[in-house]
């Protein structure tokens, strides 16, 4: 997992959700990940809410995005991309 946010805010987040997988941080320079997969939202300097799903391979098989930055994506996307991929 990819975000904007800053490391300490990101190992924060990731201990408060029991994550076991590296939770990265696109700050600086500042979403340059985002931008490089067309995800950067340059009106509030943020990544939009996109997801990719990526098989063991590493190649990108499902894309899961939100409408909006106050939307979350929907967990029942995730259970479904992954199960499609395993």
């Amino acid at each position: 997992m990819i975000t904007c946010d800053t490391r300490p805010t990101n190992a924060a987040w990731s201990k408060q959700n029991g994550f076991t997988f590296p939770v990265l941080s696109d700050f600086w320079p500042h979403g340059a990940t985002a931008q490089a997969y067309g995800t950067f939202n340059e009106v509030v300097g943020t990544n939009n809410r996109v997801t990719f799903v990526l098989d063991s391979a590493g190649t990108v098989r499902e894309v899961i995005a939100s409408d909006s930055l106050g939307t979350p994506r929907e967990y029942d996307e995730y259970v479904a991309a992954l199960g499609r991929i395993s």
